[in-house]
């Protein structure tokens, strides 16, 4: 049974006294944090689309740009383009393209108030779990305000992480709802259809099924009765509910590997894998100490095993830890297990990227930390929350205002960093150093705004960096053609094609550099397949046209 479980009901079957008073009571203070957490995320109105995949995934993509239609929203459905499989967010990106078109501001309006639902969401879910307002208003706290939360906020699309983050608190409280006694099954629904929602805006909640079990233990420790009896309490609520999110976890995972959003064990890199531990480390490490956020932080260029051995070792002893105290805290054990269970999908250990960490990853695991810390100080016997009584709650709102206002001046200040393309970069370069991710991105965004000159060395600064990294060489080549060094661009940008395939503007500028160095037969190739890659490209299709018509009219050879 869960703390408190209890005295939902009465024995007579009538609502204790004082009970609907605190059900009313905690809305309040949820309902203003969710607001302010709202009106603090409009700083984003005088933002604009970034060069980090709001243009691509949105204002540029040939199908998201149009806006809703039916046939759109079918497209969405089955669309694995951009190694993304998430149909309810390009929903999301379809309506919001309808009602907005080009004006950003719209967008990250958009984003304010999902961030503002899921606050209220978060602390309604966690105050069913506890029965305790300080403790689920706290992590609401962090939830709202952490200046770790603004890349998910700030960056239109990750949409999807709001939306995703909707979802799932909204099923954690239904699932909650379905365990108190006399309530209907269609909580139990509820719950489950919320999650497979999640998942379908975001995978990376495929944790939260596993999260359930391990608090099964915490509410109900199996024994062999239990397990025996049919009609048990676990057999009826808790394995249904876990039977079919894990089932919709498969499912989701399997659809977005088989669009390519996940690595398979084949191309799963090592360093990745090792320097998982780390990544929650360093995301640990950001909660307390937040500073040097910035939109990017890569992978080492080697496998970090001592790291990796060390931040393991303290992981796997603070889960220990949590896990022995969870029956007289079960707050601890409910945050940790829910942090990590969040934060595990992104952090490595499935490959879903480059990224060695990523402040946005956390966004659904940030109230995790925030219960833990209501754990600890209801251990400590801290009067606030110790009791939900109303002793001492003026010291306890000063200090979480104190708190909430420092937390609120970092929130809107990180904000400053994502007004534009080139401020991000030049922040990730100024946090991370120059590495040739991060110089190729500043250049394309110098580019962009018309700076050409500080461009090309960008881009010439990020191939010194790292030949060998793909992009960095395309964008290499295409400034060799511009310099009008036709035999060089061609060198540069050969092995973009062979290391990536299906690349469209990497074979049409291949296409273009064998062109100059009088290569037509093999250039015809590379346009065709530009085109058939990405119908898009216009000039690929109509410059194999024309280098097929002048090679039919042109005499043949003679022969000797």
């Amino acid at each position: 049974m869960l703390p408190n479980e209890g005295t939902e009901a009465a024995s007579d079957g009538s609502r204790p006294a004082g009970r609907d008073r605190a059900d009313l009571l905690w809305q309040w203070p949820a309902a203003v944090l969710a607001l302010v957490a709202m009106l603090l995320s409009l700083r984003g109105l005088g933002h604009g689309f970034l060069l980090l995949d709001d243009v691509s995934f949105i204002r540029d993509h040939p199908r998201v740009s149009q806006g809703w239609s039916l046939e759109n929203a079918a497209w969405a459905l089955t669309a694995r383009d951009e190694r993304n499989w998430m149909p309810l967010a390009r929903w999301l990106y379809l309506i919001n393209m309808s009602g907005f078109g080009g004006w950003a501001g719209g967008h990250h309006l958009v984003s304010a108030v999902l961030h503002g639902l899921a606050v209220w969401l978060c602390i309604w879910a966690w105050r069913l779990w506890t029965r305790h307002t300080p403790a689920a208003l706290l992590a609401g706290l962090l939830f709202a305000l952490h200046p770790l939360q603004v890349e998910a906020v700030a960056w239109i699309t990750a949409q999807k992480d709001l939306l995703s983050a909707v979802f799932t608190f909204l099923a954690l409280g239904c699932w909650r709802k379905s365990q108190a006694p006399g309530n209907p099954s269609r909580w139990l629904w509820g719950a489950t259809f919320a999650f497979a929602a999640a998942l379908m805006a975001k995978p990376a909640v495929i944790g939260f099924p596993l999260f359930l079990l391990l608090a099964a233990f915490v509410a109900e420790p199996l024994e062999k009765s239990a397990c025996l009896n049919p009609g048990s309490r676990f057999l009826r609520r808790w394995f249904p509910l876990a039977l079919m999110a894990a089932g919709a976890a498969a499912l989701t995972l399997w659809a977005a590997q088989s669009a390519g959003a996940v690595d398979t064990p084949e191309k799963q890199s090592w360093i990745s894998l090792v320097h998982a531990p780390v990544g929650v480390a360093k995301y640990l490490g950001a909660f307390f100490w937040p500073s040097g956020l910035c939109s990017q932080h890569p992978l080492p260029r080697t496998a970090p095993v001592a790291a990796a051995i060390l931040s393991l070792s303290g992981l796997i002893a603070l889960s220990v830890a949590a896990w022995r105290i969870r029956h007289p805290h079960p707050w601890i054990w409910w945050g940790w297990s829910w942090t990590i269970l969040m934060l595990l999908p992104s952090s490595g250990v499935i490959a879903f990227g480059p990224q060695g960490w990523a402040e946005r990853f956390g966004y659904v695991a940030m109230p995790g930390l925030g219960l833990c810390l209501a754990g600890l100080l209801r251990a400590a016997r801290v009067p606030v929350f110790h009791s939900d009584s109303g002793k001492h709650r003026g010291g306890a709102l000063t200090v979480a205002g104190l708190l909430g206002c420092g937390w609120a001046v970092l929130f809107w200040k990180q904000q400053a960093y994502w007004r534009d393309s080139e401020t991000l970069f030049r922040r990730t370069i100024a946090v991370e150093g120059e590495d040739g991710s991060a110089l190729l991105k500043l250049g394309t965004a110098l580019a962009a705004a018309g700076k050409s000159q500080e461009a090309a060395e960008c881009w010439a600064a990020a191939y010194q960096k790292d030949p060998g990294f793909l992009p960095t060489r395309y964008n290499h080549a295409c400034v060799l053609m511009a310099q009008r060094q036709f035999p060089a661009a061609l060198e540069a940008v050969r092995p973009v094609v062979t290391g990536h395939p299906r690349w469209a503007e990497a074979h049409l500028v291949l296409a273009n550099a064998l062109v100059e160095n009088g290569r037509d037969a093999e250039a015809v190739h590379h346009y065709e397949t530009a085109a058939s890659l990405k119908p898009a490209l216009p000039t690929a299709a109509r410059n194999a046209a024309i280098l097929r018509q002048r090679r039919s009219a042109s005499p043949p050879a003679v022969k000797p």
